[in-house]
């Protein structure tokens, strides 16, 4: 079942549809090799169909589905190629934001941190992954707005969701607590000022994705693939 959010007063149709839909394709509501049905999507949503068909082509475009004429549109499967290359991109990236953030944290920034964290370890106890998702994008997102990226963070974003589906199987194990672990150790480095600890940490923390796909190749093999499908 499509969990359906409201729409923004901002957002176009197909702008609605696409975060509908990638939302749903990162929570697994809709799953790897799923074929969609625009009529059902359409009557879910109360929309016509054309926003939604504009909505799937920009889908296709960023490889979360496959569109193949004659006989229909899929939900791209795990590609790990795409995930290894965002995650290259995030560790190097990251890296020299947590330099950059040692210099520039202010107490302020330190209470919203550990405040995030406190509601990670919530939302891990009460088994909510949907919300702990969000949380821990929260989390990150905080670094790149202390060091003044915003822009940077919204690249990173619009490109994160092949990697998002990974964080999101990885949240559903009883182990992601130490995840968490690793955000406080992180805070600890930067309110230190602690420039290796941190760049560091945040290498470890980017390279343990490596390690829940192992998890994931074993658990969910019907899920990966290539994103070309």
């Amino acid at each position: 079942m499509l969990e359906i959010a409201p729409r923004q007063n901002d957002q176009s149709l197909k702008q609605y549809v696409f975060a509908t839909l990638s939302q749903n394709i990162v929570r697994l509501n809709l799953k790897p090799g799923e074929k969609l049905n625009e009529a059902e999507i359409s009557e879910l949503l109360g929309i016509s169909r054309t926003p939604i068909r504009e909505a799937l082509l920009d889908l296709a475009e960023k490889k979360l589905v496959v569109i193949r004429p004659r006989s229909g549109t899929f939900v791209s499967f795990i590609d790990m190629d795409i995930v290894a290359q965002f995650l290259y991109l995030r560790t190097v990236v990251e890296r020299d934001l947590s330099r950059m953030a040692c210099d520039c944290l202010s107490p302020d920034d330190i209470d919203r941190l550990h405040e995030n964290i406190a509601i990670q370890k919530y939302y891990y106890e009460t088994s909510k992954p949907n919300k702990l998702l969000e949380c821990d994008i929260r989390f990150h997102g905080e670094i790149y707005r202390i060091c003044k990226k915003e822009f940077l963070s919204d690249v990173i974003s619009n490109l994160s969701i092949h990697f998002d589906r990974i964080r999101y199987l990885s949240m559903t194990k009883r182990e992601f607590i130490l995840k968490i672990s690793e955000h406080e150790n992180y805070l600890h480095a930067l309110e230190n000022g602690d420039v290796q600890a941190a760049m560091a940490i945040s290498d470890e923390h980017m390279a343990h994705t490596f390690e829940d796909y192992e998890w994931i190749k074993e658990a969910f093999p019907h899920y990966i693939g290539s994103s070309e499908g």
